[in-house]
């Protein structure tokens, strides 16, 4: 499995190492129920921050594509 590191922008003392890795798992906050599994790691455009495309555990045919800022803050999604 590899391992993506980025870090997020903003203010320099608030940056963290964003660690993504495909088969990582995620849950919307609010909805703890739908478990969302990291597929694939998109990293094409150095210019804007990296994107994960996403399928529904049990649903492998339901996806979705997020920023890893999206998934590094603890607002929108948490790790399971």
């Amino acid at each position: 499995m590899s391992i993506f590191k980025r870090f997020m922008s903003g203010n320099e003392a608030d940056n963290q190492p964003v660690e993504i890795a495909i088969g990582d798992k995620f849950a919307h906050v609010g909805n703890s129920r739908t478990v969302w599994v990291v597929d694939k790691i998109h990293d094409h455009n150095k210019d804007i921050k990296p994107l994960v495309t996403m399928y529904r555990e049990g649903h492998p045919d339901l996806l979705k594509v997020l920023s890893t800022t999206a998934l590094s803050g603890e607002s929108d999604y948490l790790r399971c």
